[in-house]
């Protein structure tokens, strides 16, 4: 039995031979047997098998250059004093290859001891967390380190059998801080809840420990090599593993090969078939996700690269929310999206040059949206793609020069941002996004060079410039999600009562001076005359078109009719309404 990780578990081989060799790529990374240990696939697994009691037996993992690496294993054969040595090697005070931390698993029967030894990086301070479903349960911290390492002590849910997904890390959002110093940490699940005793601390009920050590008098700047080994055991086997770089996991597809390499992921081994490449697991991010790549050509015949995304939809996780391509087809790069899984029968596409927009079409979804021509500059690359989750969801192409897309229907754009959304989906409430995934066919490789995480959109925005009347300066405000399609409202509180009020909408923001005040919606594109209530109050609903494109911003300010204003007009704030 092995622990639920957060991606569906999938093998990534280059042969799926099961004979015995010294050398085998598995979950897209490569593997060397060390000592006398033979590796062999069986199944989906790799097999680390003739572990003798020398305990240099096992398997050494290459990393490249990595920030974390998740491994899910199991071990056969154990007994009273069997041991799983795990041994991470990374860059060290800039010396590549230098093993950094051992962490040994000791079996004593019905429990296992954990044994964390941080020598080598002079830690200053360790912390080891126990957690519940993600709640912390019990925390123990050794400052300084004692010269013989704690043991923490895990009771074993079957007896001979360990089941640890191992996740050694260097978080980029901690690692190099000096204010507090370098940390490395590692995570074991177990397969079920059970008692954990922290030496010196409580005896707890968890399903997973954080060993975390800090303040290290040695610098580490990467992951390169997880060296597994074993001794009292038979063998042991490999279930999954995951890279991390820029902060997610990352899970080689199909016969993809991944690797750390200089601060970038270099994907490699992409054949014909479409179904290599990579995963990334984003657990549920609000505002949407944008990896940046070195520019991929798309001249050659054959080549393709298809976008996938899953999240959080009405309470399920990981629900598919369509799919786009581009392909080198004979009648050109052909750009497509489906998004029958959301129910959209249409998708619309959105173009923007250098972050101004350019344009909208709106074209049947499920297969063809339109042609990818050069632009002046000739043909781009693709260096950039990503997913919005909030309806309606949408894939992001970037390109690193202007392009032209002809539409299968409506004028011809010209861009280097493409956002395909899905119009008119039934399936609501697409919430966060949970995984995204890049496959490719006939490419020599891909790289990707950063991820990022988008911001979750700010519909409404003050922007000041308010002047007081009678009952101070008149208040105005957006609700809603500015999205097509959704309902919205303008609402003003606080100005003179039963009184004529204007609303100016403008597409632009200038400002210049009116009736004492400030007045920010220049040029005016609508005036609309309305009037408070007796409270001194109008909320005026509207329903955002949903031919409205992404990105449009409009800006709204009321003048009302009001004697204890300075020239007898009061003014709202200034308010802007981003289309999302």
């Amino acid at each position: 039995m092995f622990t639920t990780t957060r991606i569906t578990i999938a093998a990534a081989l280059l042969a799926a031979s099961s004979g015995l060799t010294a050398q085998v790529p598995f979950k897209g990374l490569l593997h060397e047997a060390e000592g006398n240990a033979q590796l062999s696939i069986s199944n989906g697994f790799l097999q680390v098998a003739n572990i003798g009691s020398s305990g240099l037996d096992g398997v050494c993992i290459d990393l490249g250059a990595s920030q974390s690496h998740t491994v899910v294993f199991d071990v056969q054969g154990a007994s009273r004093g069997s041991q799983m040595e795990i041994t991470t090697r990374g860059t060290l005070n800039g010396v590549p290859d230098q093993d950094i931390w051992t962490i040994t698993s000791v079996n004593q029967g019905s429990t296992n001891g954990i044994i964390l030894d941080t020598s080598i990086v002079d830690a200053g301070q360790l912390r080891v967390e126990a957690f519940l479903d993600g709640e912390p349960q019990g925390q123990v911290v050794w400052a300084p380190v004692p010269i013989f390492p704690p043991i923490i002590i895990i009771e074993i849910p079957d007896e001979g059998c360990w089941v640890n997904p191992f996740d050694p890390q260097i978080p980029d959002d901690i690692f190099g801080d000096m204010a507090t110093g370098p940390e490395c940490w590692a995570t074991f699940r177990l397969p079920n809840p059970g008692p954990v005793t922290l030496t010196n601390g409580p005896t707890v009920i968890a399903d997973e420990i954080v060993l975390a050590s800090s303040q290290q008098a040695n610098s580490v700047d990467a992951l390169s090599q997880t060296v597994m080994r074993g001794s009292g055991i038979t063998s042991f086997r490999l279930a999954d593993e995951m890279l991390g770089m820029f902060g997610n996991p990352h899970r080689a597809e199909g016969n993809a090969m991944i690797l750390g390499d200089a601060g970038t992921l270099t994907v490699q081994n992409i054949g014909s078939s479409g179904l290599d490449g990579v995963c990334i697991d984003l657990d549920s991010v609000p505002g949407g996700f944008m990896a940046e790549l070195e520019p991929i050509g798309m001249g050659q015949p054959g080549r393709c690269v298809r976008l996938d995304a899953f999240g959080d939809v009405a309470g399920m996780r990981d629900v598919n929310l369509g799919t786009s391509s581009l392909e080198r087809t004979g009648f050109g790069l052909e750009l497509s999206a489906d998004y029958s899984a959301l129910g959209a029968a249409q998708a619309r596409i959105d173009v923007f040059e250098a972050g101004v927009f350019s344009g909208s079409v709106v074209v049947p979804a499920g297969g063809l949206l339109g042609t990818v021509l050069p632009g002046p500059n000739g043909p781009g690359g693709i260096d950039g793609c990503g997913k919005r989750p909030p309806e309606p969801p949408c894939f992001i192409w970037q390109w690193d020069r202007p392009v032209v897309l002809a539409p299968t229907f409506g004028p011809v754009l010209q861009g280097d941002e493409f956002r395909v959304l899905a119009v008119g989906a039934s399936v609501a409430n697409v919430l966060n996004l949970n995984g995204f995934c890049i496959r490719a066919k006939n490419l020599p490789g891909m790289t990707i060079n950063d991820e990022v995480e988008l911001e979750v959109p700010k519909p409404f925005t003050d922007l000041g410039c308010s002047l007081a009347g009678t009952f101070g300066p008149p208040s105005l405000v957006g609700i809603g999600p500015m999205e097509q399609g959704t309902n919205n409202v303008l609402d003003l509180s606080g100005a003179n009562p039963s009184s004529l009020a204007v609303l100016f909408v403008s597409l632009t923001e200038s400002a210049a001076p009116f009736k004492g005040g400030t007045l920010k919606t220049l040029p005016i594109v609508l005036q609309l005359n309305l009037g408070t209530n007796p409270a001194g109050n109008i909320g005026l609903p509207f329903i955002l078109p949903p031919i409205v494109p992404d990105g449009l911003d409009l800006f709204f300010q009321y003048a009302i009719a009001d004697p204890g204003a300075p020239q007898g007009v009061a003014i709202s704030n200034g308010l802007q309404a981003r289309v999302h």
